[in-house]
């Protein structure tokens, strides 16, 4: 069984563009989208769809069943280390072997907030 590549974020303009480009280069794909009515629209029908919120770690589960490879584009929200570590934690114990995180240039020496919280996913998904 091929083992899929779970985009997270996937109706968002960077992860729409990834999910895509995957899926038309014959990467098995899976998009974690909240509304799979408006993922359909913009993703078309060749490309599964599973339901997945970062908020929601009950549906961690499912979205990384058979996956080998994420595509991470963490929530901007005030617990984004949280609930973005939960989910490295999930894809870890889920057999996930790559994680790619969409981040920020220079998130290790910066003091803004989102830099910070950047910072502290990439640290957890190192150690992972």
């Amino acid at each position: 069984m091929t083992k899929n590549i779970l985009v997270t974020g996937a109706t968002g303009t960077i992860g729409r563009e990834v999910t895509k480009r995957l899926a038309a280069q014959g990467a098995p794909t899976r998009a974690g989208v909240r509304d799979q009515t408006k993922a359909r629209k913009q993703l078309g029908d060749k490309i599964e769809l599973v339901p997945f919120a970062f908020e929601d770690k009950k549906r961690f589960a499912d979205a990384l069943k058979d996956v080998e490879k994420v595509f991470l584009l963490p929530p901007l929200m005030p617990n984004q280390v949280e609930v973005t570590n939960a989910f490295v934690n999930a894809a870890q114990s889920a057999g996930v072997q790559h994680i790619v995180k969409l981040s920020a240039i220079g998130v290790e020496t910066e003091t803004f907030t989102a830099g910070e919280w950047h910072a502290a996913n990439e640290r957890h998904i190192r150690n992972s």
